[in-house]
């Protein structure tokens, strides 16, 4: 067997590598399913998927995958609903600072000696208090259900090697079979 015949591409980055240096974790045929360990870790995590996008099997050759539902972090800062929620959340931020800058100025008012406007700014940032502190809670109520709702169909992988793992190819014409023993 010559050196060009033990040399084949990655099937994600298209890069010549020798077939030893690659994994089969798929079904595909034709040695299309052999790819970079590094690549189909950052394809299952690019994707979203543990499956391969061409004939749609679970990868399980060579690969020990750990599914797990989503974190908050990633619905908070990745997702469309959660950079959504980080708006509101630099809102209600706002809201309780002009809360405090009502209460200075109560203060104020009342060591000018003008206590009907302390009464009424008083007033009024207490309603308003009442107000925001509702609007918080509903905020944090629907959250937290959308984060429910998102980590239901949003998984985080992570994807191992499998230790142990001999790569023996054989080759018969054209057909490439590929034997995993453990």
């Amino acid at each position: 067997m010559t050196e060009k015949d033990k040399m084949t591409k990655c099937n994600i980055c298209r890069v010549e590598e020798q077939r030893d240096q690659l994994l089969s974790p798929c079904n595909c045929t034709n040695g299309r399913s052999l790819v970079h360990f590094e690549c189909v870790r950052t394809l299952i995590k690019q994707l979203g998927s543990d499956q391969c996008p061409q004939c749609h099997t679970t990868y399980t050759n060579d690969l020990i995958i750990h599914k797990r539902s989503g974190r908050f972090e990633r619905f908070f800062h990745q997702s469309e609903k959660g950079s959504v929620y980080a708006q509101f959340e630099f809102l209600f931020f706002v809201m309780f600072y002009l809360s405090y800058f009502g209460q200075f100025h109560s203060r104020l008012a009342y060591q000018k000696g003008w206590v009907s406007a302390a009464v009424l700014i008083t007033i009024f940032n207490f309603v308003y208090l009442v107000v925001h502190t509702t609007l918080f809670i509903i905020y944090l109520g629907t959250i937290i259900i959308a984060f429910i709702k998102w980590r239901k169909i949003n998984f985080d992988y992570d994807v191992q090697r499998a230790m142990n793992v001999q790569h023996t190819t054989e080759y018969s014409g054209d057909k490439q079979t590929i034997n995993i023993s453990n």
